[in-house]
């Protein structure tokens, strides 16, 4: 964490530059993130803040999602469990329209978590079954996807190898004209 902290800190000295408060929003929420890596709460916890602050307004999108994920950890680290529960539910919907593994992994696995702490097993057991079907249909769909751009790169391959030929025999024949003339 501390290698990766320090790569960050050096970004961030760059990003500061930058006036585009969600890059350096979304920074801020990176250090908070290393920060929990580290068991450091109360620097995550500033980070945290400041990554929200600059967010304002994208309450809605991927990145904030990762807000209320960040602040789900740092709530379940000080056992209010209740307010874990919100953030993580507030992190899962803002993942799901998306669809990304790691941003719906997250959300299921850490929600399973807290019900579990909370002796609410049957309902911790149904965001495990979620995580499941979801890793499963996002592998699917990911195998799909990549059948298709395989399937794609073979017929932009094919293409440009027609193009390459179709090419030389335009040098060639431009060269048996040179030769007649």
């Amino acid at each position: 964490y501390q290698k990766a902290l320090n790569f960050l800190i050096e970004k961030k000295a760059r990003v500061d530059s930058i006036n585009y408060s969600y890059g350096k929003g979304y920074y801020m929420l990176v250090f908070a993130q290393s920060y929990q890596g580290m068991e450091k709460w109360n620097l995550a916890s500033q980070y945290l803040k400041e990554g929200q602050r600059l967010l304002k307004g994208a309450e809605n999108t991927k990145i904030y999602g990762f807000s209320y994920y960040l602040e789900g950890r740092e709530a379940e680290h000080n056992g209010d469990y209740n307010r874990a529960l919100k953030h993580y539910h507030a992190s899962l919907a803002t993942a799901t329209p998306i669809k990304t593994l790691g941003s719906l992994d997250d959300s299921y696995q850490a929600l399973s978590r807290v019900l579990s702490k909370m002796g609410e097993y049957e309902q911790a057991n149904f965001y495990i079954d979620k995580l499941v079907r979801t890793k499963d249909s996002i592998q699917l769909n990911w195998e799909d996807n990549i059948f298709e751009m395989i399937t794609v790169r073979d017929s932009l391959q094919q293409n440009a190898n027609r193009i390459s030929q179709l090419e030389e025999k335009q040098k060639n024949d431009e060269l048996k004209t040179r030769l007649l003339w």
